[in-house]
Order: C-alpha cells, then structure tokens, then sequence
C-alpha cells in the first residue's frame, strides 16, 4: 500500500514544485505544505464570530490591533471561595505553644496542611492574573508583535515583516477528559525557515476567529 508521500498527487510542493519530504514544510521554499494547513470553512465570512463578547479590533493608521481578556470577571466568584478557604486554613489553631514562631509551626505541619496554605496563595493570585491580563496582536507594514499585558506571563514575540515567509493556522490535538480534540494555533514561519507557534486555541469553534485573524494580519503586514 502506497503512503501519503508515495502518491503522485503529494509528491510535489504545490508553491514552487520541487519534491516533497516527510515532513509538514518544504525543504526548498520553506512553505508549510497546503494540506497541513487548516482550510476555511466558510470563505465568506469577513468578522470574526466571537467578536462582540471576546476579541476587540481596532485600526489606527496602516496598524491593526486584536485584543481580548483572558478570562474577564467570570472568574471573580472563585475569589470568595479562596476567602472562605484562607479563612479557614490561616485562622485555625494547631495546637502550638506561643513560644515557636508562625514559620516554625509552617514547617511542622508539612506537607497536608502547608500544602493547603500553598494552594489558597496561588489559587487567588491565578484568578486576578485571569482577570486583568490580556494580550494584544498588533501589526503594520513594518513589524508584528504578540504581547501579555500588565503581568507579562507568556511569551512575547516581535517580527519585522520582511523576514515572515507565511502566517498560517494548523491543526492541533489536544487531550481532553473523555476523548482529544482538535484546536487551531496561529502559527509564523520566518524566511530562515524557523517556525514560531504564536496562539494556540482552547475550542474546536475557534478555527473561524483564528482564519479570520490570520487574514486580517496578513494583509496588514502586507505578505
């Protein structure tokens, strides 16, 4: 039986013609192959779907910008259960004597209830970082950055647009409780052939906002 390689429709690169390898990019033009791209589903959609309660797009001059939160207030309610829990785990009475200090007793109880008082200290940092964070793509002729704002968690990423080969947006598996699912990822291949994954969705219904972000940033980068 002939592989996928073998066949004679996916011999070639379909950009410049020369002969396929095994692997998802081409070793002469440096172009990610068609098929590992993921397609459009609708070619007649120009917004993106999730822009009136996610993404917030602005243009000022030749730059366009995408923004969103990353998780916005709905996960203020979990604050009031880190306030209960805290409550419970810092004001209970362990049995100690006044004579050892509050780092003293902290060891002593290692590792269940240390372990408690871990968790109520990052759990409500976490959330507030989920709260006020959020990340801006912004693009131009000249350059493309994707910056994590005010916490910079996350990888920044800078491109001048002369040295991007191809924006494009793949398809990935990610495992969830019952069974993987296919998510998309933004992903940049520079003219020097290194490859830079920039976004990565949570959501199958994510591939039409990340198309549509692809669009919209190349054409303002002018590639």
């Amino acid at each position: 039986m002939k592989t996928i390689f073998e066949s004679k429709d996916w011999a070639t690169c379909s950009t410049c013609g020369s002969a396929r390898n095994r692997g998802d990019s081409c070793d002469y033009c440096g172009r990610v192959y068609s098929d590992v791209i993921h397609q459009k589903q609708n070619p007649a959609t120009t917004f993106l779907k999730s822009l009136s309660h996610k993404y917030q797009v602005e243009r000022q001059g030749d730059e366009l910008r995408i923004s969103w939160r990353w998780g916005g207030m709905k996960s203020a309610g979990l604050l009031i259960f880190f306030a209960i829990w805290n409550s419970l785990i810092f004001s209970g009475d362990y049995g100690f004597s006044d004579d050892i200090s509050y780092w003293e007793a902290f060891l002593s109880i290692f590792p269940i209830p240390a372990l408690h008082m871990v968790v109520g200290i990052i759990g409500p940092i976490y959330i507030l970082v989920r709260m006020i964070n959020s990340t801006t793509i912004k693009a131009n002729s000249q350059t493309l950055t994707v910056t994590h704002h005010p916490i910079p968690l996350g990888k920044r990423h800078r491109f001048q647009s002369s040295e991007i080969e191809q924006l494009f947006v793949s398809e990935t598996q990610v495992s969830g409780k019952k069974k993987s699912r296919s998510v998309p990822e933004l992903q940049l291949i520079t003219k020097s052939g290194v490859r830079h994954r920039l976004l990565k969705g949570k959501k199958t219904v994510d591939f039409s906002d990340y198309e549509m972000m692809r669009e919209q940033l190349s054409n303002a980068l002018d590639i």
